[in-house]
């Protein structure tokens, strides 16, 4: 193996519910070891595999090993992905590639969420798209894509106050469709106050997606509130018990109000005949403070040792196919890379989270274009290796995590937050614990 590859095999190894495990960080991969084995890296301060081919207190056992692991490493085809990884990081402007749009739509809402990032973004300038800011925007995405299937994602706000214009986008798009060798795949996030059964009825006709940011029932729902301050779940559940839900998407928010996951999970089940629910835990520590996350752990351990896989939501899973499969993140998220967010003023944004911040970067603007130098060197400031990331074990299994919260609540791109890198790594962990059981 030559020198310059020797990197590939840093290694972090701990104890994590009784078992022992090493993870070569910079690949990555995990393997579950001994306790001997572990001893032996943790006393003579191992920090590279390579070295235990050579320590002299190293076992037959243990250099076979090694060897045998290196030798699977160079027969693999991760040596070549990186190399065209790094061929796109070096030719960014010939890669580029756009994989799908979000259209704010609207940076107007009839809810008031007591932890809605767009408070503080977005929605400090209300304003509404029109058709010809829409279409501009299609227009881009067509032109800037290598793509057959291309994604537009209705965005707000609350993009169904805007339905009129949502009909006239998808006459649009299936206009364009006829023109040019491409297949719309259309979304939107809705807070579900104005679904209808006509509306759900045209946007299935319409072939397109619905994610509902619905957080369990009455008392977990709680901080999702209408302007005036009344509960919005009545309303919801109305709504939603008048069409059909079945494997229908959701994404709750996990406050310390919806904690326990498999009591959220029967909700979307026994409810809403849907085991399609995305929990993503809140930013804020007003939210979720530290005895809440104590309480998460809890939660979780006892998800993974009573096998409650069903109960698990849909990004816990894909996150452990990820581990499994040794996907390696080298930034946290496309957007800004791959998708744009475009503003009822039709500036370019990389993501919603990120307008009206102190450090917020935009890419240019419809009527001048979109400064691919701008993207590229935004791409640059989000990967893993050029970030604060860079020294923890976590950093590629993890991709660094969101950089909108990282804006929200340190004010910085590269600055991790604390309490997201805390329980990314222990779900990681959690994950490598019981990996085989999969």
């Amino acid at each position: 193996m030559k020198n310059n590859h020797n990197n590939y095999f840093k290694i972090y190894y701990y104890k994590f519910l009784k078992n022992y495990y090493l993870i070569f960080t910079e690949i990555p991969s995990v393997v579950a070891i001994d306790e001997e084995f572990y001893n032996f890296l943790k006393i003579n301060k191992i920090k590279n595999a390579v070295d235990i081919l050579t320590h002299e207190l190293s076992s037959e056992e243990y250099r076979s090993n090694i060897s045998n692991f290196i030798e699977e490493f160079k027969k693999s085809d991760y040596l070549k992905n990186e190399e065209k990884f790094q061929d796109y990081c070096d030719n960014f402007e010939k890669h580029f590639d756009v994989k799908g749009i979000w259209l704010g739509l609207t940076h107007n809402c009839n809810m008031d969420c007591e932890y809605c990032f767009e408070k503080s973004g977005a929605r400090k300038t209300p304003s509404d798209m029109t058709i010809d800011t829409a279409k501009k925007a299609i227009d881009f995405l067509v032109k800037n894509s290598k793509n057959k299937n291309i994604s537009v994602i209705l965005f707000g706000g609350e993009p169904l106050l805007k339905f009129d214009l949502i009909k006239e986008i998808v006459k649009y798009c299936e206009k364009k469709e006829k023109e040019v060798e491409k297949k719309f795949l259309l979304s939107f996030t809705t807070n579900a106050i104005l679904l209808d059964k006509e509306k759900f009825d045209y946007f299935k006709s319409k072939n397109i997606g619905i994610l509902i940011s619905f957080d369990g029932n009455d008392s977990m729902n709680c901080y999702r509130k209408l302007k005036n301050g009344d509960k919005s779940f009545p309303i919801i559940m109305k709504n939603l018990k008048e069409i059909n839900t079945a494997n229908m998407a959701f994404r709750a928010t996990l406050t310390d109000k919806n904690l326990d996951i498999p009591k959220v999970s029967n909700f979307f089940k026994d409810e809403l005949s849907s085991s399609n629910y995305f929990l993503s835990e809140c930013s804020y520590n007003s939210f979720l403070d530290n005895s809440s996350v104590k309480k998460l752990k809890k939660i979780y351990i006892d998800m993974i040792e009573h096998r409650k896989f069903a109960e698990l939501p849909q990004n816990f899973k894909i996150m452990i196919q990820n581990v499994k499969n040794g996907v390696k993140r080298n930034f946290g998220c496309l957007t800004g890379i791959n998708y744009f967010y475009f503003t009822p003023d039709e500036n370019i944004y990389p993501c919603a989270r990120v307008i009206n911040q102190e450090q917020e970067i935009k890419f240019g603007n419809l009527k001048y274009e979109l400064h691919i130098k701008n993207v590229k060197d935004f791409f640059n400031l989000m990967l893993v290796k050029n970030s604060n990331c860079k020294k923890c074990w976590a950093k590629y299994f993890c991709g660094g995590g969101c950089y909108g919260e990282k804006i929200e609540i340190n004010n910085s791109y590269v600055k991790p937050v604390k309490q997201f890198c805390q329980l990314n790594r222990f779900k990681l962990k959690l994950i490598m614990s019981t990996i085989e059981k999969w």
